[in-house]
């Protein structure tokens, strides 16, 4: 039996649509049976991705499942946990009661992101959490990670800091790179008709770039000659759009009352989301690190010509496309005026790239 433990579901997060596709996707191959928590709440109240008292819980809850499956003898010989994401606190109890029991189980698990991304959240944790973050995946059998970006971080930033050389190889190993799932077919029925939208998909935080994104805006409006035929939408699903930073807020103000070409859409959909998506011409990212960017994959998926940093995991995404891959902002700014003017980009070819993530979990599959 495969154990599906999987994450809260947020309509502002992938978690949305990964409840029913990951277990679908494993069932198509294997028995699987998801191990569901008690959510506390349906929204992101404090934190950036997971509300931080609701994921808690949420893990929590599931813990007090697996405990009682254990002790009931329902836990056998063989069986497997799959983690939809490692950090996970009280995750090392499946190995403990695994060990007493002497019940054989494999544990695998995603590496999304951790104290080591610049920015994250969890950032500030570091001093700490660090020693956590080596124990979880110390204990699995294999983690997936969203890129061979996201792998050399973990070994630079987190195993080779605190590890002595053979146990960094050991823990090495166990990580894959494959990318993170990608319900392709199922984002077909947004494609449409392009506009001139010019997307940012980010929430509006620091780490995400915004403040750079609104220099850009500043330069394009004063070097672009069809800056006013372009549509500029920040976009959320969230109930409010709303930075963390008073600065980006009072800048963001500004900036919609001095272009009529700017404009916010909240509390959008899953489905109004990709809707807007499949529309846009454009999708742009000014992230400051970014271990997989789904934002981008999907965006691709639908033929939007995305304009990116040429660094952490967008060049592997891009197959090192350098026409979507930027340097410096003004660089960045130059690639869409210049796309603009010649029009000549087979956005068929974009899509392509997107293409290899609705393989993922059986990738992940043969490797369990």
């Amino acid at each position: 039996m495969l154990y599906i433990i999987n994450l809260e579901s947020y309509k502002e997060r992938y978690t949305y649509w990964w409840k029913d596709y990951i277990p679908r996707e494993f069932s198509k191959y294997t028995d699987v049976q998801v191990i569901e928590g008690e959510p506390l709440t349906s929204t992101v109240d404090t934190g950036t991705v997971l509300d931080a008292g609701g994921t808690n819980y949420y893990k929590a809850s599931q813990l007090k499942i697996i405990c009682d499956m254990f002790s009931h003898g329902e836990i056998k010989n063989r069986d497997k946990f799959f983690i939809c994401d490692i950090w996970f606190p009280g995750i090392e109890m499946i190995r403990y009661m695994s060990d007493l029991y002497k019940i054989e189980v494999q544990i695998y698990g995603i590496w999304h992101t951790g104290s080591i991304t610049i920015g994250d959240f969890a950032s500030v944790m570091h001093d700490w959490s660090k020693y956590f973050e080596i124990g979880f995946l110390n204990l699995c059998d294999k983690v997936f990670v969203g890129s061979d970006y996201s792998r050399q971080s973990i070994i630079d930033r987190l195993l080779l800091m605190n590890l002595p050389e053979y146990k960094v190889k050991e823990i090495s190993e166990k990580i894959h790179a494959y990318g993170m799932p990608l319900d392709y077919g199922y984002l077909q029925q947004f494609s449409s008709e392009k506009e001139n939208i010019i997307l940012y998909p980010h929430r509006p935080d620091t780490e995400k770039g915004i403040d750079q994104y609104l220099n850009m805006i500043d330069y394009l409006s004063m070097k672009w000659s069809q800056f006013d035929k372009f549509k500029f939408i920040f976009c959320t699903s969230r109930k409010e759009y709303s930075p963390s930073s008073e600065m980006i807020k009072v800048r963001l103000i500004a900036f919609l009352g001095r272009y009529n070409n700017i404009s916010i859409r909240s509390d959008l959909s899953k489905e109004e989301y990709y809707r807007l998506l499949g529309r846009s011409k454009f999708v742009i990212s000014t992230t400051l690190e970014e271990n997989f960017g789904y934002c981008i994959v999907e965006g691709i998926a639908l033929r939007c010509i995305p304009i990116v940093p040429n660094a952490f995991s967008y060049p592997e995404i891009l197959e090192h496309d350098t026409r979507f891959l930027y340097n410096s902002y003004v660089e960045a700014c130059n690639i869409i005026i210049n796309i603009d003017k010649t029009e000549n980009i087979d956005l068929k070819i974009i899509q392509k790239y997107a293409q290899p993530y609705d393989r993922v979990v059986h990738q992940w599959l043969t490797m369990m």
